[in-house]
């Protein structure tokens, strides 16, 4: 049903973000035909809204699949969602999809998602409170200086555990009072404990040279 709004002749343009669809007829000039999101007219293409593929070729799995994304991933959706609401009309639920059953009941996969984005705002909110506790340090790079971090007020530069997301592990500087460190508080390379500022890389005229 939803796939006969897809902007043709002019007609009403609709489309499903998470299963929730919106009348987006005012942007025709982006969701109309050939325009640059028509693709996600007249369906439920979710997973684009992340993964920027706007074909169903281009994705791997069906595009209102968005099981296997990450917290972080869901979260960006759920923003896209809540744009939806706040620009266009909300119109009705999409039924007997992927996130709401023939009843109009959410599904286990909705409520997967609505669960990973709550926990990305809860991290988001962690990351908040520790920049307030921890505030990042400066950072400069230069050609003659290379790369370079300190912290103003005698405070000192650490390498400070973020989380873990999948096999990247994601750091930030950070400048703490105290001069201890540990794994999740770590000194950068040749760099004191009471150090406020410290080299993260050399400049480039003191890098070995590259073999050819």
């Amino acid at each position: 049903e939803l796939s006969k709004y897809g902007g043709d002749n002019n007609r009403t343009i609709l489309l499903s973000c998470l299963g929730q669809v919106f009348e987006v007829t005012k942007g025709r000039k982006f969701y109309g035909t050939n325009q640059s999101y028509s693709f996600f007219s007249g369906r439920d293409a979710s997973r684009a809204f992340i993964s920027g593929k706007f074909s169903q070729e281009g994705n791997q799995v069906a595009v209102d699949d968005v099981d296997d994304l990450d917290n972080e991933e869901i979260f960006a959706i759920v923003e896209w969602r809540d744009f939806y609401h706040k620009e266009y009309k909300h119109v009705g639920k999409l039924v007997g999809g992927n996130f709401y059953d023939s009843a109009g009941a959410p599904t286990a996969a909705l409520s997967k998602a609505e669960e990973k984005s709550a926990l990305a705002m809860k991290d988001q909110q962690k990351e908040k409170d520790a920049e307030k506790l921890h505030p990042s340090c400066n950072s400069r790079w230069s050609q003659q200086d290379g790369g370079m971090v300190w912290c103003n007020n005698n405070l000192h530069p650490r390498k400070t555990f973020v989380k873990q997301k999948g096999s990247e592990t994601v750091f930030r500087c950070a400048c703490f009072e105290s001069e201890s460190f540990s794994e999740r508080h770590q000194l950068y390379n040749e760099c004191s404990a009471a150090a406020s500022k410290c080299q993260t890389s050399p400049p480039p005229s003191k890098l070995p040279p590259s073999k050819i």
